[in-house]
């Protein structure tokens, strides 16, 4: 009977396991499925994919899941991106930041920042913040790659343990 009970406990826990490791990431379009950036990441679950294709998008956007978000072509985010989850991926975005706001708020751990362009017609405060708000520390993240400028600091850290390497910064105070 115990023979039996393995057998079967074994064999729904290599169902689970090919189950879940054959699931594939969605890939979601911007403006194809959905107008808004915002209305995709609410519309999309852990792990999926979020292409921002050209255009000019105004609006705060909110991401509480790992996602992977990908800008294609030539577009603008006039506005802001806050990370408030682990394990998010950000890359190829031109965000314009809106006084006194960051460009990308980072309030969570383990997320990558790559190849963004971050700026603002007015000198803003910084463009990215490391601050996960309760532990005043957002870790583990990486920023590589970007382009900062146009601000009075490039990117704020608060006793954070980050890897920030091949970044450009430039036309900022400090």
């Amino acid at each position: 009977m115990i023979e039996v009970f393995r057998l079967k406990f074994g064999a729904v826990v290599i169902f689970i396991f090919l189950f879940v490791t054959n699931v594939q990431a969605a890939v979601v379009y911007v403006p194809d499925s959905y107008a808004k950036i915002q209305w995709a990441v609410d519309n999309t679950t852990t792990g999926d994919v979020v292409i921002v294709r050209n255009g000019t998008y105004q609006e705060v956007v909110t991401i509480n899941k790992r996602l992977n978000l990908v800008g294609e072509g030539k577009l603008l985010v006039k506005g802001r991106i806050i990370l408030n989850a682990s394990g998010i991926r950000i890359k190829g975005f031109q965000i314009e930041g809106l006084y006194p706001d960051p460009c990308l708020d980072v309030l969570s751990d383990c997320n990558v920042i790559l190849d963004n362009d971050l700026t603002s017609g007015l000198v803003n405060e910084y463009r990215i913040w490391l601050n996960d708000g309760i532990r005043t520390t957002s870790d583990n993240n990486i920023i590589a790659g970007n382009s900062i400028h146009t601000c009075s600091s490039g990117i704020k850290l608060t006793g954070s343990n980050n890897i920030i390497v091949n970044n450009n910064i430039f036309n900022c105070l400090y």
